[in-house]
């Protein structure tokens, strides 16, 4: 009998431990859901989401750009805003051909910086050889609204193993091309230069715009080359090809006068053998270059961001002053941060490489290795003003 009194008080006992558990249990609960709403009023009263900054403290998004700076508030749209009438862009698109199909991560990107750009007439070096195929490719991923005209089969014949293209794309309902030829002056370009002469529709202005890629950096002896006498780590071939620039303004002047002239190239000079480019038949295009010197850099560099300011505009304003040279005007394309400043698509990217053979090389591509498959060199703009205001 006691044997049973104790066995019912030890499991009254028994019940009575579980709930006091229940209850502790249920307090705890309790207590972290007080502390969590707690902590979401404190955390947003005093650290606000940035959406509910107030106007007042918000950064302007129109704000200008200045040489030299990187405007991380500002959308990739409102950055490469056009401020001229027409823009044009130059592009070294690294040997671009059409073994990159156009849902790979080169030609992609290529086109998303085109439409991006809000250029008129684009110029990319660097193209397969006679590859028309590509150009045709280019031309229908942008739509009927463009054309183009492409070098093809020009070349050097002394410098067989450089052969490349250019093409020229442009929007046939701003620009049509009245003249499209190559220029070689006494066959010193490795790679000749290929110019279009565009006259703009329904304005009585016309302009000529050339673009090339000069010799490789460096000391080629197979070629017969030299070091450059007084320009420091340069060949003798990029330097006459430099030297030579002078010779085509002077010789499209005869040939078109009174017609403004824009040229462009990746002309693998170095920024402190710049004075080669110093002639009274043209200028470059920079805004106090020695003291903006790593915003005028295009060349790609994993460790530095940009490297070199190899890839430049030549200008030469016939009449008025046409050809602008303003602060908000970004100098280049700034597509080292392309996934940053979302101007291009990342897990697009990531996933057209993984569709291609590159997988089978790298299944873990680095952002720089996606950015630099793309091209090692950024696009540079420049911007017309031709209408009467």
């Amino acid at each position: 009998m006691r044997n049973r009194v104790r066995d019912k008080q030890n499991q009254n006992t028994r019940k009575k431990q579980v709930n006091n558990k229940r209850w502790i249990m249920w307090f705890l609960l309790l207590l972290l859901i007080i502390l969590g709403v707690s902590a979401y009023f404190v955390i947003n009263k005093f650290f606000p989401p940035k959406n509910d900054v107030p106007n007042s403290e918000r950064i302007n998004d129109s704000q200008v750009i200045t040489p030299g700076t990187r405007n991380e508030t500002v959308p990739s749209s409102e950055q490469y805003k056009k401020v001229g009438d027409l823009r044009l862009m130059s592009w070294n698109t690294l040997n671009f051909g059409s073994r990159s199909e156009p849902t790979s991560n080169k030609f992609m990107n290529i086109i998303r910086t085109i439409q991006l750009s809000d250029a008129d007439v684009v110029g990319l070096s660097e193209i397969n050889y006679d590859d028309q195929l590509l150009a045709q490719r280019l031309n229908d991923a942008l739509g009927s609204s463009w054309s183009y005209t492409f070098s093809g089969k020009n070349f050097n014949e002394n410098y067989h193993r450089s052969k490349e293209s250019i093409l020229i794309l442009y929007k046939n309902q701003v620009v049509q091309p009245e003249v499209s030829k190559a220029i070689n002056p006494n066959n010193i370009y490795t790679r000749p230069l290929w110019y279009t002469k565009f006259k703009t529709i329904g304005f009585d202005y016309s302009f000529i715009t050339f673009f090339g890629h000069f010799d490789a950096p460096g000391v080629n002896a197979n070629n017969g080359e030299t070091s450059a006498a007084g320009f420091s780590r340069q060949g003798s071939q990029e330097i006459k090809e430099a030297q030579a620039i002078a010779t085509v303004f002077s010789d499209l002047k005869t040939e078109y006068p009174d017609t403004d002239i824009i040229g462009a190239a990746d002309t693998n000079i170095r920024e402190n053998n710049n004075r080669v480019f110093n002639s009274d038949q043209y200028s470059l295009n920079y805004i106090n270059f020695d003291n903006n010197r790593p915003y005028y850099r295009t060349t790609l560099s994993e460790r530095n961001g940009y490297a070199n300011s190899y890839d430049k505009w030549f200008v030469y304003d016939a009449n008025s002053q046409n050809i602008l040279k303003k602060s908000d005007i970004p100098y280049k394309i700034d597509i080292i941060n392309a996934f940053t400043d979302k101007i291009w698509d990342k897990q697009k990217s990531l996933a057209a490489w993984l569709a291609s053979r590159s997988r089978m090389r790298n299944p873990n591509p680095s952002d720089f290795q996606l950015i630099s498959n793309v091209s090692d060199h950024a696009p540079i703009l420049l911007d017309i003003d031709y209408k009467l205001k």
